[in-house]
């Protein structure tokens, strides 16, 4: 048994500091402004009232945050473009509060001034507070590490964690299992820690390869030399599992089978709430859509999918026709088969999802989950992929962790080569380890954001 420490190289309470700043910040603006506008202290029934109103309005401006990221664990990251999101999130929250204030005349205030005042208050403070405060209190000294494994995985890790000052180590050296000796191992390990102040070793400890070695060098804890298993600080840095890292114990381990817990009944339960209400909008708005594929191309409204389900069932999807041709078996990376007129919009707004919405009342599909694979991909994907049919253990989405966070080619919005897959695979998979409400509740904002952004263009 190795001494090791499930320890995340990222500060995660940084989102939450932030969070907290930015609600104090919110209401020290509303103080501020309040002040300027009266020329008084607030207190009194009249700031009493503007209190009431504004902490519902900073509900909306809290989410709007959350949209956009302003509260993911790598904030910090993007911070090149920090000044350009803060202000983009401000200016939608600006609108958000005169739409406020003016149509829903509620709490006996019009607070026009006032508001003025605020607005230009808290961005000034919020620019302040997120760019120049938080940056100098997060930055820490970072320590000296040693990195062990192979793959490519574990150089990938390694070029990110030293090309980025914001995480809490440095790797110092790198030991690649697939070239390095027991021996040659034990003492360059040896050697870094006594020579170059190694205060943590990131190793694979599942790889057979470094057991021998982890078994002469467990004293090291003595000397406050902490172990962290390679596969979390992968999965903190990247939020997705190292694939070329993993093996059948880690999917006996994290990915077997479970018996239906609270959080699958909730989110059952949830799923069929906003099933109802969004199938109510699908029936309202199918015969608007029809009818402008028809006017478009005169072809069909509706294309029928085979997909591949939870446990590796079969089912039918039917979604609005978005491309000039029905095909199936080939990526439209692979095909010239281009999207109509009509079908780029409902592509880019997702509209063309909507008919899916049947499937998640049946129980076959959840809003959120692994995509769905068509049944005549699927069989090429298990085959050049390994463990790829454990993605398949949990009900698939419309929306998942995958598509909230990989990057795909020019032009499309889901992977079209095996590599990208495999990429996709990764993230599956560390949504199926890691699946909970709360990373659910994370898909949803993140979804939101990538549908905007996608309209925005």
């Amino acid at each position: 048994m190795y001494y090791y420490r499930q320890m995340s190289i990222i500060n995660k309470r940084e989102p939450i500091v932030l969070f907290l700043g930015d609600i104090v910040i919110f209401y020290a603006s509303l103080w501020l402004a309040y002040f300027l506008r009266f020329s008084e202290i607030p207190g009194g029934t009249l700031f009493k009232q503007h209190l009431l109103a504004f902490s519902l309005l900073f509900v909306f401006w809290i989410t709007v945050f959350f949209i956009l990221g302003l509260y993911n664990k790598n904030v910090f990251f993007f911070h090149g473009r920090l000044k350009e999101v803060l202000l983009k999130a401000h200016v939608v929250n600006s609108i958000i509060s005169f739409i406020y204030f003016y149509t829903i005349p509620f709490f006996g205030i019009n607070p026009k001034i006032t508001l003025v005042f605020y607005i230009v208050i808290s961005f000034m403070l919020i620019l302040f507070w997120r760019v120049f405060i938080s940056n100098f209190i997060f930055l820490k000294k970072r320590e000296h590490a040693i990195l062990v494994g192979e793959g490519e995985e574990m150089f990938e890790l390694n070029k990110e964690v030293n090309g980025n000052d914001r995480y809490g180590l440095f790797f110092d050296k790198i030991f690649d299992l697939s070239v390095t000796s027991a021996e040659d191992l034990k003492n360059g390990i040896t050697r870094a820690v006594e020579e170059n102040g190694i205060s943590t070793i990131v190793v694979d400890f599942r790889n057979i390869k470094s057991s021998p070695t982890l078994a002469s060098l467990q004293d090291l804890v003595f000397n406050k030399v902490r172990f962290l298993d390679i596969n979390n600080v992968y999965e903190d840095v990247f939020d997705r599992v190292p694939l070329s890292l993993i093996n059948h114990n880690w999917f006996v381990e994290n990915v077997s089978s479970y018996t239906e817990s609270t959080y699958d009944i909730l989110k059952r339960l949830m799923d069929v709430i906003l099933g109802i209400i969004l199938g109510a909008f699908t029936l309202l708005i199918t015969p608007f859509v029809a009818l402008a594929i028809k006017l478009d191309d005169g072809g069909k409204v509706f294309t029928k999918q085979e997909r591949v389900g939870q446990n590796n069932h079969h089912f039918y999807v039917f979604k609005f026709r978005t491309l000039e041709r029905i095909e199936e078996g080939v990526w439209h990376k692979e095909s010239k088969n281009n999207p109509t007129r009509v079908g780029k919009i409902l592509r880019v707004t997702s509209i063309d999802e909507l008919p899916q919405i049947l499937n998640i009342l049946k129980g076959e599909l959840s809003f959120i989950g692994p995509r769905s694979d068509l049944a005549s991909l699927e069989t090429r994907l298990r085959e050049s992929l390994s463990h790829y049919s454990m993605r398949y253990i949990v009900r698939p989405g419309i929306s998942g962790w995958a598509q909230v966070n990989q990057q795909y080619a020019p032009g499309h919005i889901n992977p079209q080569t095996i590599d990208e897959n495999k990429v996709r695979l990764a993230y599956d998979l560390y949504y199926v380890k890691n699946r909970s409400l709360m990373l659910d509740l994370v898909i949803a904002l993140r979804t939101i954001q990538t549908l905007l952004s996608r309209t925005g263009k």
